[in-house]
């Protein structure tokens, strides 16, 4: 039997050639990333020609195109060593130094704030880090009922500001009481019965008027049915505003990181917030507060309980459009008939994103939680009042605030009814 014979391997060629070929894909890479960058830079520059762009000075510009679900928005562009970056305006405060008032354990709001990664446990510095530093005061509302008269006090009301820069913040009336910053990551601390948390995200808005907290806590959720594997994160969300307009807000959030979209909804027997107003008896409510969210980890517990129940839960296209039909009323057949179609292309949009979440988790009624709470989360917005030209804030206004928490829970016990115990 003749012996075969195997060519000697060139060692320094082979790894020259792999060398090269990294550097040429490396290089494509990077002239891809420069054009596209150039292609969105002059897509941005025709938007101004055209007058959908509105220049508001200091590298600003406000979206004015009707057409288009950002309408009002506010862009700014950022100059890099990489080329001019286009950046949605995130109504962080930077009265301080003109930087934005953020601290993360991971970076977020655009690259913004300072990020500390894996998170610090000290309150003094993540106060500072992240802009809430200040005391808020109070100080009686006043008027001149002309220019030249005197200054009057109106009964029973009063400014709230901020006392480290003086800014007015708000008005509010005679038994408002401020729930200061630092109060807020004791209440936390206390809420949960630890005092060595680890801070995930601090930060505040709009001059100070509004701020927030949140905290990961130290356990993970996951969907294992049928090799799954999903992951869920738990999370605590602390909300407040010194103007007098919203209450004290704490709310319990599964988040799912990989799509960025929040689980929460009310359970049977465990709530997924709890809201106080600013009266003196605000700072003793932290029993209350621990009781109605049942911080004994029963929320998430059950949660998981319940999401691997429906992951075991078969679903096909009939039962979940008859599900959307229940959580969504279908309009009347004397509407108007732009209404049938925006809810048929609604129904279209959820049976797709069904079908897509279906690709890894099955037909179950999991992959139809999944999909309706996706669209709720992610859908177009066009904020009006307030939020006008804030599609930022708005987005993080309606996921925390908790707007879509009725229907996420309509949703899920309409689906838990269908569960075999």
């Amino acid at each position: 039997m003749t012996a075969s014979t195997i060519a000697p391997t060139d060692v320094n060629t082979a790894f020259l050639e792999t060398r090269m070929s990294q550097i040429a894909a490396a290089r494509t890479a990077r002239e891809a990333m420069t054009a596209d960058q150039l292609q969105r830079v002059a897509d941005f520059d025709r938007r101004v020609q055209e007058g959908k762009l509105r220049d508001l000075g200091d590298g600003r510009f406000r979206v004015t195109d009707p057409g288009n679900w950002d309408d009002g928005e506010v862009l700014y562009q950022l100059q890099t060593e990489f080329g001019p970056l286009i950046l949605p305006v995130t109504d962080l405060d930077t009265t301080r130094d003109g930087n934005a008032a953020l601290y993360s354990a991971v970076p977020t709001w655009h690259g913004t704030g300072t990020v500390i990664p894996g998170g610090i446990t000290d309150i003094e510095q993540v106060l500072k880090l992240a802009g809430l530093d200040f005391t808020v005061g109070i100080a009686p509302a006043e008027f001149r009922p002309c220019a030249d008269g005197p200054y009057r006090v109106v009964p029973d009301t009063f400014h709230t500001f901020r006392e480290d820069t003086g800014a007015p913040l708000g008005t509010v009336g005679k038994i408002y009481t401020p729930f200061q910053n630092i109060e807020a990551f004791r209440f936390l601390q206390d809420l949960v019965v630890n005092y060595n948390i680890t801070w995930e995200s601090a930060g505040a808005l709009y001059g100070g008027t509004k701020v927030f907290i949140s905290f990961r806590l130290p356990r993970e959720i996951r969907i294992d049915a049928q090799g799954i594997n999903d992951e869920i994160l738990p999370f605590v969300v602390f909300l407040n505003s010194h103007h007098g307009k919203t209450k004290v807000i704490t709310c319990i959030t599964p988040w799912r990181p990989v799509c960025g979209n929040t689980e929460r909804f009310a359970l049977r027997d465990a709530r997924a917030r709890w809201g106080h107003t600013h009266t003196p008896n605000v700072h003793t409510k932290v029993y209350e507060a621990r009781q109605e969210l049942n911080m004994s980890m029963a929320y998430f517990d059950k949660f998981e309980r319940d999401m691997n129940l429906l992951a075991q839960t078969p679903l096909d296209i009939d039962a979940f459009i008859a599900t959307v039909k229940d959580v969504f009323e279908p309009p009347k057949a004397e509407d108007e008939a732009s209404k049938h179609r925006d809810y048929l292309d609604k129904v279209a949009r959820l049976v797709h994103r069904f079908e897509q979440n279906a690709a890894g988790l099955g037909f179950t009624a999991y992959a139809g939680q999944r999909a309706v709470t996706e669209d709720l989360d992610h859908r177009q917005l066009k904020p009006r009042g307030d939020l006008r030209g804030r599609l930022a804030a708005a987005h993080a206004t309606r996921i925390l605030d908790g707007e879509d928490d009725t229907p996420k829970t309509k949703l899920h016990r309409r689906l838990m009814t269908l569960v075999r115990r």
